[in-house]
């Protein structure tokens, strides 16, 4: 196989050292003498690699010294891996609430269970004596005025129950009693409280609060 290989190799170097001799002393055009200028270099490659192979006993179609062809021949590449892209999920996060709004909404309560307790033992002539002391029959209460106040009075807003909460900007608490009554507070930017009210269809105007007229509470209830 190495002869053959061999005898390949001197057979293509005479051949193209035959066509670039010819070439030299035939009387062609432009073109064709453009075309075996061209050519002398493959020549002179085929005896570098013949006189190479015969020398240094070269292979003939090595890598590195073989046919210049089997360099140049284009070769496919390998396809690159396609890299598929992970997603991860973030965890949800919680809404903040206002820390402040729901020490408001302690401080509504609060008040109205201490109106309530107020007022049952108002009723009944006097508050009991918790702290052992026999001189106390009844607590008055008075306004920053000096105005007594009646703790068995009702407020407006008794027996209303939170039932919404719109912590954005303005903000709004909605109320709702037994008997289907409502009103809405909405708290603004300046910390200022507005409100409106009304008695049936709370869910229909909760769902169109910012769009309801608020007033004072006095103007309201």
């Amino acid at each position: 196989m190495k002869v053959l290989r061999t005898l390949f190799l001197i057979l293509v170097t005479l051949l193209s050292l035959f066509v670039s001799i010819t070439g030299l002393t035939a009387r062609i055009d432009l073109a064709a003498r453009f075309l075996q200028i061209l050519f002398l270099p493959v020549t002179a490659y085929l005896l570098y690699i013949l006189a190479e192979h015969i020398l240094a006993k070269t292979p003939v179609f090595d890598q590195k010294t073989g046919y210049f062809l089997i360099l140049v021949w284009p070769h496919r590449k390998a396809a690159l891996p396609l890299k598929r892209s992970e997603f991860k999920l973030l965890p949800a996060t919680e809404p903040k609430v206002d820390v402040n709004r729901r020490d408001l909404l302690k401080l509504i309560g609060s008040a109205g269970i201490l109106a309530l307790i107020l007022g049952l033992f108002g009723r009944r002539g006097g508050l009991p004596n918790l702290l052992g002391n026999t001189n106390l029959d009844s607590v008055t209460l008075k306004d920053p005025s000096g105005n007594v106040i009646n703790p068995a009075q009702d407020s407006p807003t008794d027996g209303y129950s939170i039932s919404q909460v719109d912590d954005s900007v303005p903000s709004y608490l909605g109320f709702v009693n037994r008997e289907g009554s409502w009103f809405i507070m909405r708290e603004g930017e300046d910390s200022s409280f507005r409100y409106v009210k009304g008695e049936v269809n709370f869910g229909i105007n909760w769902t169109n609060r910012t769009k309801l007229n608020y007033n004072y509470f006095d103007k309201v209830f």
